[in-house]
């Protein structure tokens, strides 16, 4: 390998080989790769009960994978517990604790970790003042709007100072308006911070206007045709991502959360992740 090949390689901050998952029967994620650089913001696109949460939790180590090597910074994580991997995820219902204030939930990782009381409270007043909600830390999450629990969210993720940040589809539950708007904060403030970030989406326009990678033109099609009851059994996510764009093969399907499927849940087809410039099979 020559020595440029080689700094490539070191300069992951995540990757995953051949990551497999399986409950029971149903393949959910299968002989997955995927490289996310330093700063970059990376989409898993695909459609819903697919198996991108499975992934994001396997990443954040909420969830073994059955084979495979999932690696942070360089070094294999498989057997290393969620907070020692050094990573923040925000999941689709941004799970603030209804009973704290803003500045609680901002404080609590740090609190957990037994920072100084002094370095606490500097910590969070930065992490507000970064997603612009200085002012609310006395307000509790039922006196916020979905775009400031969002914000305070990622905040709580940020103060605690994680390697990469984890995005479960956390524009989901908000309006079209306030979730354009947001996809435009986010992205402004994972520039600003410059933390690589690994985003869930199965909406395709959110997906390209948020990622670093996700050049339409060259990629092969975002979406095939598939029919509007997705009848047949679930396919699980199948091939390989190369440094970051993440293109589904087809879309459809229904919300599935990262574990197997209910008794009345139709999950989605298969999703074929390609490099870009690579030709549909």
């Amino acid at each position: 390998m020559s020595g440029a090949g080689a700094s490539a390689e070191r300069s992951a901050d995540v990757e995953l080989r051949g990551l497999h998952k399986r409950y029971g029967g149903v393949v959910a994620v299968e002989s997955l790769d995927l490289r996310a650089e330093p700063g970059e913001f990376v989409s898993l696109l695909g459609p819903s009960g697919c198996g991108k949460t499975t992934t994001l939790r396997a990443i954040a180590g909420l969830t073994p994978p059955d084979g495979g090597l999932v690696i942070i910074g360089g070094r294999v994580m498989n057997d290393v517990p969620v907070h020692r991997r050094g990573l923040g995820l925000v999941p689709q219902n941004y799970a603030l604790f209804p009973h704290m204030t803003v500045m609680e939930n901002v404080t609590f990782g740090l609190r957990m970790r037994r920072t100084a009381p002094a370095d606490v409270e500097r910590k969070a007043r930065e992490a507000l003042g970064t997603v612009q909600l200085a002012g609310l830390e006395d307000r509790y999450p039922r006196q916020l709007s979905g775009g400031q629990q969002q914000r305070v969210a990622l905040a709580r993720c940020l103060v605690v100072g994680p390697t990469v940040l984890l995005l479960d589809e956390p524009l989901g539950a908000l309006d079209k308006k306030l979730r354009e708007a947001m996809q435009v904060e986010l992205k402004s403030l994972q520039r600003q911070v410059g933390i690589t970030t690994i985003f869930v989406t199965h909406d395709q326009e959110e997906a390209l206007t948020m990622s670093d990678r996700g050049d339409a033109s060259r990629a092969p099609p975002a979406v095939r045709d598939a029919p509007g009851d997705l009848r047949g059994p679930a396919e699980p996510i199948r091939g390989r991502v190369h440094r970051g764009v993440q293109l589904p093969g087809r879309a459809g399907g229904r919300a599935g959360r990262g574990g197997p499927p209910g008794p009345h849940e139709r999950r989605g087809p298969r999703l074929h992740l390609r490099a870009r410039g690579a030709q549909p099979g």
